[in-house]
């Protein structure tokens, strides 16, 4: 994307700034918002995460303000259609205000339906997925609706490196999420994934 202008920090998004790109666009139809946000402190894998109120969520209120600047600049003349992604993994709380201030409940996303990682996501967007194509199940559930897009997994040796092998490929056997490593001397606070026994 050679011709993208890059700005380093969402926080200096501005009414003036934008009327500033709309001034250079005059035939523009449509806005895209495509906003992901950090999510150390929503997702279950940190016991001690702080949610929304955390420092690393603050990013969060920013899709909020950028998003009113946009359709307060554009009025009715311009579509604005935006897609905000984070962890699936939060609690209900958290997903229930990200759900209030978007004005949109989210759609649950995980592509262990066509590839063999599980990634699951939620996604708030101003996009209407139900009916849009062949082959898309949407299922409504407690506080979101859960999108299935079954496809044949990709062969192997399409995305493993030459002379790597996977046996759990053919055990029908899927990759985790894929989560940044973390060297530690020892456990940290309830590990994620390890369940208490009884």
């Amino acid at each position: 994307w050679p011709h993208a202008e890059i700005y380093h920090d969402v926080k200096d998004f501005t009414p003036q700034l934008f009327r500033d790109i709309l001034a250079r666009y005059l035939d523009i139809q449509q806005v895209h918002i495509w906003a992901g946000f950090p999510c150390t402190d929503l997702s279950s894998a940190n016991a001690l995460g702080q949610g929304l109120a955390g420092p690393n969520s603050s990013l969060f209120y920013e899709v909020v303000r950028i998003k009113r600047t946009v359709q307060a600049e554009v009025g009715s003349h311009i579509v604005v259609k935006y897609v905000v992604e984070n962890v699936a993994s939060m609690k209900r709380e958290e997903c229930d205000t990200i759900s209030e201030k978007l004005q949109r409940e989210p759609y649950f996303l995980n592509p262990v339906d066509a590839v063999p990682m599980n990634g699951p996501r939620l996604c708030w967007t101003s996009e209407v997925l139900e009916n849009v194509m062949e082959g898309i199940t949407i299922t409504q559930k407690s506080h979101w609706r859960e999108n299935t897009a079954s496809a044949p997994y990709p062969e192997l040796d399409q995305w493993v490196e030459p002379g790597v092998n996977w046996p759990g490929y053919e055990w029908g056997s899927t990759l985790p999420t894929a989560m940044k490593a973390i060297k530690r001397s020892k456990p940290p606070f309830r590990p994620a994934g390890i369940e208490k026994c009884d």
